[in-house]
């Protein structure tokens, strides 16, 4: 993995529940978080049900993989018959995460 700076940052998460469907989380002390957007107190501890802080990356998160690839470059070409050219750009990357915070559940 590469430095800290160069890493996704993620939240560690527990299961959904599924009656609810409410998000649990894990904080950076290990206990579970469960997430509401509809109640008063979005943040409750799973255990007790008393209000807990806001889950976020900066205090919560844990570094999972390297954005950047281990693996990269590319060829370039270009032809030129009488009045017409023809360029070829081809590149390529290997050994890299991508991350989609859309299709996190």
């Amino acid at each position: 993995m590469g430095s800290l700076s160069e890493t996704f940052w993620l939240l560690k998460r527990g299961a959904l529940i599924r009656e609810t469907g409410r998000r649990v989380y894990v904080n950076a002390a290990g206990k579970e978080v469960l997430y509401n957007h509809s109640a008063a107190s979005k943040w409750t501890y799973r255990s007790d049900g008393a209000v807990a802080p806001a889950i976020n990356t900066a205090a919560d998160g844990v570094p999972f993989a390297s954005p950047l690839p281990k693996f990269y470059g590319g060829i370039d070409n270009s032809l030129t018959y009488k009045n017409f050219d023809f360029a070829l750009n081809l590149t390529y990357a290997f050994g890299y995460y991508v991350y989609c915070g859309s299709k996190a559940a």
